[in-house]
């Protein structure tokens, strides 16, 4: 059986690798020159990192395992990480238990509020009733108006801007789900993992095995457009050609995914409502110097253009970086937001003041670089009552595939449940092999290259394809 897979990403990618190893075969199609979607990474002062912030939670099991199995399970270290929260300009701790008893910008009242409906969220089972109530619905019955709009509300915002009103409950309770098992051991802080190299790191070993296994890696493809005879998908336009497969998989956005097909040939069963995505636009800073103990804090009432900041080195080991620190200045939003349009410029020029504002001891000659890096399509914006019309993953007798980020409902958006999604589907994807079509011209094969001495991956490009190989260090 040949899969035809749409997207280059962390779904794809695992998609490829566990469909290799039960002995299909298998092509990538990735638009971009390089593999893995929003964990793509960066060079800085001669070291590679993430181009956004990413980390490794004890819940996210699915992307664990895929690290043990890929070898790279001595990699990954754990770090106790904390939560700073700027309200007012003024710098708070919100890590433990008892850094939301000393959280003087509420009364104590509103305080045990507070943490008791997080406790009482986490501890239901049943999300589907949580999805007919928005998330500041919840919270205000719950926690009360004061807390919702101290904490909550910019926590939402945070996430989901102006649209803030619009998420559903059933977010909040796999947001604090999740987020709950990170408090481990009596110091109750937060426990992250991270694997040594970053996220490049991941993706450079899936490329490496897909390619030892017998897949084919295209970069720089743009999927014109996916055949459907009948009931059945056969085959990916690439470039004006045919390119038949026994079934075909598609990673994009549901928004990008509708360009590819008409919604009508998806049948019935095919479910859709209007999908509206946040973007993201980072500020990324590298700094001489620490800016503070935190790893991530919200940004609320204090004058920033930017809703949160994210230091990775309070969770990467600083050493492995060369001794730089790394801040990413935060701002979820949709693409139509003027930040999606501001120049490079002008998105540092504003932020650096700012954050002087906000630490006094930050001065703009600590920062060695600066780079603005933006993604239009991060998170989805999930409605009331999502999983009665949530896309269906599986379509066209099991010809169809759609793994996406809108399709993780109700769980959270993150790398390690994309790699679940995969998982849960598997059976269905290597069952029911269409026949072959005939007479449509093929991809060339991806040639693996000899390792080079480089820090970057070893391409080649034949006119639709490009092999990717890891140098060896």
């Amino acid at each position: 059986m040949h899969v035809g897979i749409i997207g280059g990403g962390i779904s794809g990618l695992a998609t490829a690798y566990y469909l290799l190893k039960e002995g299909c075969q298998v092509t990538i199609f990735e638009a971009g020159s390089r593999l893995g979607g929003l964990a793509t990474s960066t060079q800085v002062q001669g070291v590679w990192i993430d181009k956004f912030y990413h980390c490794i939670l004890p819940s996210d099991t699915a992307l664990l395992s895929l690290i043990e199995d890929l070898g790279l399970g001595r990699e990954v270290y754990w770090t106790e990480t904390e939560m700073g929260f700027l309200f007012r300009q003024r710098l708070y701790s919100l890590t433990t238990p008892m850094d939301l008893l000393r959280f003087s910008a509420l009364s104590l009242t509103d305080r045990l509020r507070l943490g008791m409906t997080a406790l009482y969220t986490r501890s239901l089972n049943d999300w589907r009733k949580l999805e007919q109530v928005t998330a500041e619905e919840w919270l205000v019955r719950f926690c009360g108006k004061r807390a919702f709009d101290t904490v909550w509300k910019p926590l939402l915002t945070f996430k989901f801007g102006d649209n803030y009103n619009e998420v559903p409950a059933s977010w909040l309770w796999g947001r604090v789900k999740r987020q709950a098992t990170t408090r481990q051991g009596r110091s109750q802080k937060e426990a992250l993992a991270y694997v040594r190299g970053g996220f490049k790191v991941i993706f450079e070993r899936l490329a490496e095995e897909i390619l030892r296994l017998g897949g084919i890696i295209h970069t720089d493809t743009k999927v014109e457009g996916i055949k459907i005879a009948g009931d059945k998908a056969s085959g990916i336009f690439v470039r004006g050609n045919l390119h038949p497969f026994d079934k075909v998989v598609s990673t994009l956005p549901i928004t990008q995914f509708l360009k590819l097909v008409d919604p009508a040939s998806l049948g019935n069963s095919f479910e859709y409502t209007t999908m509206s995505y946040q973007g993201v636009v980072c500020v990324l800073l590298v700094l001489k110097e620490k800016l503070s103990p935190y790893y991530w804090m919200p940004v609320v009432d204090s004058g920033a253009s930017f809703a949160g900041i994210v230091e990775t080195t309070n969770l990467i080991r600083r050493e492995d970086l060369g001794g730089i620190n790394l801040v990413y200045l935060v701002n979820y939003v949709p693409r139509e937001d003027p930040l999606f349009s501001a120049t490079e410029g002008e998105l540092i020029e504003q932020s650096l003041p700012m954050l002087g504002n906000l630490f006094p001891h930050f001065n703009p000659s600590q920062v060695l670089e600066a780079h603005v890096h933006r993604a239009a399509f991060v998170e989805p914006r999930w409605a009331l009552n999502y999983s009665s019309h949530m896309p269906r993953r599986i379509l066209l007798n099991n010809s169809l595939f759609l793994l996406t980020t809108a399709q993780l409902y109700p769980e959270i958006n993150s790398t390690s449940n994309c790699v679940k999604q995969v998982k849960e589907v598997f059976d269905q994807l290597i069952t029911q092999p269409l026949p072959d079509l005939s007479g449509a011209q093929s991809l060339p094969q991806a040639v693996s290259l000899p390792r080079q001495q480089e820090t970057e991956w070893a391409v080649q490009c034949t006119p639709y394809a490009q092999s990717i190989t890891e140098p060896r260090r």
